[in-house]
This record gives C-alpha cells, sequence and structure tokens, in this order.
C-alpha cells in the first residue's frame, strides 16, 4: 500500500484536479447562462455609429432620417450596453445614493426597443427640461408602485417621474441595477440607427457615404448592438479555456503518479489476486479490493474540491450586483465525472491485467 506521505500527495494532487475540473464546469455552465439571458430589448439590426465631434451630429441625423430605409435615428451621450456612468439620486432630504445615469436624446427608447411600463417615453419638448424615466428596479427599491410624478434630484437636478422602462442588461456579468434616464439635446456621442427590417445594409452604406461626406479624414466607427458584449464573452471563454488546460494538466500529473503506484501495487498483489481468484472472487470483486485505496483518496479530494468549491460560490454570490446562474448539481456531476473516467482509464490496465491472473501460475511461483 502506499504510505501515509505518497496517500497525502496524491490526495492533494487530485483535489487540485477535481477543483479545477469543478472550476472549469462552472465556468462553462455560467458562460452559457450570462451569453442568454435577456437584455431587456430586442437589439435587432439596429446598429451605433460612434462621433468623433458631438457637432457631428445634426448632419449626420438628418442624413440618416431622410433616407428610406432608417426608422429611427436618434442621439445619445452614454449607451445602453456600451457605456455608462452613475449619478447621485436625492429622494426626500436625505435619502441620496448613486444610481446608473443615461443622459440620451427623445427617441432613445423607441430606437433601442426598450419597454415602457408605466407612463410614457420622452418627448421632443422634454429635452433639457425636468422629466426622469425610472427602471423598474429602481421604482421597487423605494416600494413605488405609482410612480409617476414623483420628484428626485438627479446630479443637484430635480426632476419628476414622467415613466418606467423594463430593467436592461448593462453587462452581462452584473444584474440589472437602478437606473436613471434624463433627456437632452446636445453633448451626443452617438448617434443610435434603427433600420427598417432587412434594409441593415442600406442604412449603412447611407450613413456611411454621408460620414465620408461630413469627415473625410476620419474613419466611419459603427458597431451593432447585437455585438456589445461580445468582448466580455470573449475574454470569459478565454478564461473558461485557461482553467480547462490547468484542469487537464493537473488531472494528467496526478493520474501519471496514479499509474506509477498501481503499477507497483499490481505487482506486490499477484499472489494476494491469485488466491482471491482460486477461492472464487469474481472480477469486480478484485478490481475493487486492488484499488479501494485510491479510490478512498478520490472520495476524500472530491469532499475537499466541494468544500472549497462551495466556499467560492458562497463568497462571489455574497457579491450583491454579480450576475450568477442558480447552482445546481450537474457542473458537480460533470466535472467529477470527468475526472472519475480519467482516473478509471489510469487504471485499467493494471485492474485488467489483475482480473487475468491464473491463480495456479502464481501459487506455482510463492
Amino acid at each position: 500500500e502506499p504510505r501515509w506521505l505518497t496517500r497525502g500527495l496524491l490526495t492533494a494532487q487530485f483535489t487540485i484536479a477535481c477543483l479545477a475540473a469543478l472550476a472549469t464546469a462552472l465556468l462553462l455552465a455560467n458562460g452559457r447562462f450570462l451569453a442568454h439571458q435577456p437584455w431587456g430589448y430586442d437589439p435587432g439590426e439596429t446598429f451605433i455609429v460612434r462621433l468623433s465631434d458631438p457637432a457631428q451630429y445634426e448632419r449626420l441625423q438628418a442624413a440618416a432620417a431622410g433616407h428610406a430605409s432608417v426608422r429611427h435615428a436618434v442621439g445619445a451621450q452614454l449607451h445602453v450596453g456600451y457605456d455608462r456612468t452613475t449619478a447621485p439620486v436625492t429622494s426626500g432630504l436625505s435619502d441620496t445614493h448613486h444610481a446608473t445615469h443615461f443622459a440620451i436624446g427623445p427617441g432613445y427608447t423607441e430606437a433601442m426597443g426598450l419597454r415602457i411600463v408605466q407612463g410614457r417615453s420622452f418627448e421632443s419638448h422634454d429635452a433639457g427640461g425636468d422629466a426622469l424615466l425610472i427602471t423598474e428596479r429602481f421604482a421597487a427599491a423605494r416600494g413605488w408602485t405609482n410612480p409617476i410624478g414623483e420628484r428626485l434630484t438627479v446630479s443637484g437636478q430635480d426632476r419628476v417621474v414622467v415613466g418606467v422602462v423594463g430593467d436592461v442588461l448593462e453587462t452581462p456579468i452584473a444584474a440589472p441595477r437602478g437606473t436613471v434616464l434624463t433627456p437632452t439635446a446636445e453633448g451626443y456621442r452617438y448617434l443610435v440607427v434603427t433600420p427598417h427590417p432587412g434594409a441593415a445594409s442600406d442604412a449603412r452604406a447611407a450613413l456611411e457615404a454621408a460620414w465620408i461626406d461630413l469627415a473625410p479624414h476620419q474613419a466611419f466607427d459603427a458597431f451593432n448592438q447585437t455585438d456589445v458584449f461580445d468582448p466580455f464573452l470573449s475574454s470569459f471563454a478565454s478564461l473558461t479555456r485557461s482553467i480547462a488546460l490547468l484542469a487537464a494538466l493537473a488531472l494528467g500529473i496526478a493520474c501519471m503518479g496514479l499509474f506509477g503506484l498501481a503499477t507497483q501495487n499490481a505487482v506486490r498483489r499477484r499472489r494476494e489476486v491469485g488466491v482471491r481468484k482460486a477461492l472464487g472472487a469474481s472480477a469486480g470483486h478484485i478490481v475493487y479490493a486492488v484499488n479501494r485505496s485510491y479510490l478512498l483518496m478520490l472520495s476524500l479530494a472530491a469532499i475537499l474540491s466541494t468544500t472549497a468549491g462551495l466556499v467560492g460560490v458562497g463568497l462571489l454570490s455574497g457579491i450583491e450586483e454579480l450576475n450568477m446562474m442558480p447552482l445546481s448539481p450537474l457542473p458537480f456531476g460533470l466535472a467529477y465525472t470527468a475526472v472519475a473516467a480519467t482516473v478509471a482509464l489510469a487504471l485499467a490496465a493494471q485492474s485488467r491485467s489483475l482480473t487475468r491472473t491464473n491463480p495456479a501460475q502464481v501459487l506455482r511461483q510463492a
């Protein structure tokens, strides 16, 4: 049997391998969850043009609005899913906190397909006024069932709530949070363009042509709304691949050590196996008896890695804004099945050799 030090080191190796495999399974599951969660709107064929100078907005918007392929063309200082800022929001005399803040042009909610749950959206006469839109989560945090007409101070300016919009996803890793939207008619950094169905290529070509006339020495810089989370999801996938590589490496090293111990153990216990076979022991019984100590080490490693994994997930779940899929047994089952299958392959050759031992031959050599 392996000595206690060898057992301890091998158990530690398998614990690391199990933990890395578990992390990989959890990351894969959460990556799928993050990629398929609802955004709160349908990005459709909407695309956004980045403006290098707010003064470019009027001419480019006029060119877009005058083209038959364009349904909406509106401006925004900050754009949902792409960038954001926070602003101090005060309700009453002392209830001050920070909320996500977007300054947008009239028509932005329609262009983006944001749901108006209560009240109304911004209208042209609201630009520069005191109107305010809030999200459902913002209203729920204050216990407001009908917030229309409520007054808030946003960045030092008194405003009145005219509508409630559905919660929108600002970044995949963070759950939707309380958000306020204010109307503005200046300082636009983005032109949000919603084409008519099937006319996205025509709309984009028209905007690019208008841009060449407007800023011939600057590249036309536009992106599709469907792609706003691609950089994050790509980085998340790269992290998952790195952890998976670490898991494979750790498991490979542990199985190499296990294979060496199993080989020594098979040579040492061949006579015992011969006796067991002579007494009528089945192949399954022999395999279990020979590999029992390894199964105990693997079980201990699974218990330790599960404990560490649950503690880690618990700590992450304590981060209020972190968006994670509900914990389920599936990632644990997948991770440990992969580890157990690899271990079984490492032990298979020696176990098969032992089950084929000829009792008469072994006992004659004893």
